[in-house]
Formats: C-alpha cells, sequence, structure tokens
C-alpha cells in the first residue's frame, strides 16, 4: 500500500516538473589514463541510464591524453580569486563541474586507489572554495572566520571502481572519490537506482575487467553503473525541483 503522503509528495513534484524547466546535467568523469577501457564503458553506461530517466543532458570528460598537474600548495588561487598558477588542461574540467548537476565519476584501481591523474584533478578543485569575500589580508587569524563559496555544494555524485580481480580496491576507489564529494559538501549516492536481490544499494558501480571491454562480460559491473546513473539522475532532478519549488537559489 503507498503512503498517502509520499503519494501526495509525488504528484507535487508532477505537476511542478509540468510547468518549469526540470532538464539537469550529468557530467561523467572517467579517471583511467587508458582511452576507452573499462572505465569509460562504465561511465557512460551510467551516463545512458541517467539519460533514459527523461529531462537529463549528460557530457563526459576522461583523464586519457589530457595535461593534469597536481596541487603546488602555493595558496596563489586564494590571493587572486581562484586563479590557478598552473597552466594545463584543468580548467576546462572544472568548468563542466561547476555547470553540472551531478557527477558520476569513475576510475580504476591501481594499487588500491584512484588514479594519480584523477587524484590531481581533485587536488586542483582548491581553487573552486575561495572566499566570498576579498580576503583583506595574507593573515589567516584576519580572515578565518570569513565566509568560503563551495561551487560543487549540493551538487549529487555517484562513483564507479573497477579492478582487475574481486579484491582489487574497487570499493577503496568510490569510498575515496566519496571523499572528495563530502569535502566539497556535495550530496552523496549509492547505486540505489535498481533495488533487487540481484542489484541493490552499496557504495558504487563495481567491477572486474582488466582486457579492454573486458566489462562488458561483467553483468553486475554493468548494471551497478547502470544503478549508479539512474541514481544520480534521480536525486540531482529531486534537488532542482526543490530548489524551484522553495524559490532559493543555489550557493
Amino acid at each position: 500500500m503507498v503512503n498517502k503522503s509520499v503519494r501526495s509528495f509525488d504528484e507535487k513534484l508532477i505537476k511542478l516538473g509540468e510547468i518549469k524547466n526540470m532538464e539537469v546535467t550529468i557530467l561523467g568523469i572517467v579517471g583511467s589514463p587508458r582511452k576507452g577501457g573499462n572505465t569509460e564503458v562504465m561511465v557512460n553506461t551510467a551516463l545512458e541510464a541517467a539519460k533514459e530517466s527523461g529531462e537529463v543532458q549528460t557530457d563526459m570528460v576522461t583523464m586519457a591524453g589530457r595535461s593534469v598537474h597536481p596541487c603546488k600548495g602555493c595558496s596563489y588561487c586564494w590571493f587572486h580569486e581562484g586563479v590557478c598558477s598552473i597552466k594545463d588542461d584543468v580548467e576546462e574540467i572544472l568548468q563542466k563541474m561547476v555547470k553540472a548537476d551531478g557527477l558520476i565519476v569513475g576510475s580504476p584501481a591501481y594499487f588500491g586507489s584512484m588514479t594519480a591523474t584523477l587524484k590531481a584533478l581533485f587536488e586542483r578543485c582548491l581553487k573552486l572554495n575561495i572566499l566570498k569575500d576579498d580576503m583583506g589580508s595574507t593573515d589567516y587569524e584576519k580572515f578565518k572566520d570569513k565566509e568560503v563559496f563551495f561551487p560543487l555544494r549540493n551538487k549529487v555524485g555517484g562513483a564507479i571502481g573497477v579492478g582487475g580481480c574481486p579484491s582489487g580496491g574497487q570499493e577503496k576507489v568510490i569510498t575515496d572519490i566519496h571523499a572528495f564529494f563530502h569535502l566539497n559538501d556535495m550530496i552523496v549516492v549509492s547505486d540505489g537506482g535498481i533495488r533487487t536481490p540481484a542489484v541493490h544499494p552499496h557504495f558504487g558501480g563495481v567491477g572486474t575487467a582488466r582486457r579492454k571491454k573486458e566489462i562488458l562480460q561483467d553483468p553486475y559491473g554493468m548494471a551497478s553503473s547502470k544503478s549508479v546513473g539512474m541514481r544520480v539522475a534521480e536525486v540531482a532532478k529531486l534537488i532542482k525541483w526543490g530548489i524551484q519549488a522553495q524559490g532559493e537559489k543555489k550557493r
């Protein structure tokens, strides 16, 4: 039996969707340095599932072939209105991240964690989280209580990990990606789009594969990836609907 309050809430959302543009944008980020590999297949599967849910636009960026340097910890961005001292391909990716309503990030497990390139991208996001107002001073004691702007705040994040064996570090990859989401005040979701005895919410999309495209032979890996995409899209739309319903602006 459907709870009346839940049904009423759903009906309100449907009516809201009929009168406003509820389209959301989901960005997939492939952390693998290998073009066309298993991670890319899984992230693309998640994006396709998100798009199939309706009212979703998708985009994808891959780390393969990109110049992404790690943060130098120079704090230049903090004292120059978010301008980074390093010139590479990161700025283009960050702009896509800021514009998106949800992120689906995937990485192969390299020595039990995400790839170095993806970690470098995450580090460089420091330039996004700057003070809303001018520091006015380089003295930490004088600006430590000022409000910081988090442009990824309230965006939805889902994670995918793939390894060469079942215990290859996939869940560690996912929890490391989740840590990035948490540190940017994002909304973290599981692979909760599909809820059956065979596939139901865990940490995220998990696959096992070695050779390129071998993940296509992993039914659970493909299904859990799809489930991540469905859930990210679902929650991204709920958040956008809620913000518009309340007449609030994203911070």
